[in-house]
Parts: C-alpha cells; sequence; structure tokens
C-alpha cells in the first residue's frame, strides 16, 4: 500500500492512461482535473483460488477508482447492492435488476468506478480455481496482479 504523495512513475503511467485514445472518458474530467487525483495506491497478488467479497469501497474514498489488472484473467462480478452497502448521499436510485454482469479483466485491462458502478453496484471476484466464459467455456486461473488507485476525502468533506 501506498499513501500520499504517489510516486511519479505511478503518477505518469495513470495521466497516459487516462489520456490515451479511446480511454478519455473513463472518468469524468471532475474526476481527472482534481487535484491529486490519487493519493492512495494497493498493489495486491491474487493467487489461483483467491476472489474478492462483494463490497462497495468505502466512504472515506472520493468518487472515481482505477483498477489495473496485470499478469492473468479473471472475471469480476457487478451486483446490485442492498441499502446497506451503497454510499450515502449519493443521488441515484438503485437499480432493479437483481442479476449481476460478469466483466472479463484481461491483463493489462482498465477497470474506472465512478457514478453508479462506484456507489450502487458491489464488485467482486469468486473464489474458485476457474472462471466460466460464456464464448469460451472453463479458463483456468493463474497468479493475477491488480493495482487500485483511489483518493481520500479531504477531511473537511463531508463523507
Amino acid at each position: 500500500m501506498r499513501f500520499g504523495n504517489l510516486n511519479r512513475e505511478l503518477l505518469d503511467l495513470v495521466y497516459s492512461i487516462l489520456t490515451s485514445p479511446g480511454l478519455e472518458d473513463c472518468l469524468p474530467f471532475d474526476i481527472t482535473s482534481r487535484q491529486p487525483l490519487f493519493d492512495q495506491a494497493i498493489y495486491n497478488i491474487y493467487l489461483p483460488g483467491e476472489g474478492i467479497k462483494p463490497h462497495v469501497d468505502l466512504a472515506v474514498f472520493d468518487d472515481g477508482i482505477v483498477g489495473i489488472s496485470l499478469v492473468s484473467s479473471t472475471l469480476m462480478i457487478f451486483s446490485p447492492a442492498s441499502p446497506d452497502q451503497m454510499v450515502s448521499g449519493y443521488d441515484v436510485e438503485p437499480t432493479s435488476n437483481s442479476e449481476g454482469i460478469e466483466v472479463n479483466l484481461d491483463p493489462g485491462d482498465i477497470l474506472c468506478m465512478y457514478g453508479p458502478s462506484r456507489y450502487l453496484f458491489t464488485h467482486s471476484i469468486s473464489n474458485s480455481m476457474f472462471d466460466i466464459l460464456p464464448e469460451a467455456g472453463l479458463r483456468q486461473r493463474s497468479p493475477r496482479i491488480s493495482i487500485t488507485l483511489r483518493r481520500m476525502v479531504a477531511p473537511s468533506e463531508d463523507v
């Protein structure tokens, strides 16, 4: 984990990602123009069989979260959050769709969460040695690395 001022190389990587063709709209301008853009980076290694419990990132984190998936693939599942999981104060009505949405994350994929995807949906990865892909069938998992970038809510801001 790294808190506070992120190193120049990581920030250069983030800015090059967010200004790459096709990713200009990954996060809206009000997020990409804030200073600092991010002040926390978490590096995780996931072994086959390890996942992430369904969760909404805590309200201490500002809107706009970027995840970078490296080394191998996995499926992330987005599901509507229950009212007690939602971040309070967000002014969008929860969806009535109870189905989860599976997102395939391949090495090098960038995941941007803001607005409803940040506040109204949980995200998770199942504890499994395999993923089941609709078109390709069973895929065995390999070790995967993720980098998650977030910004803490400033102490003077409401949580």
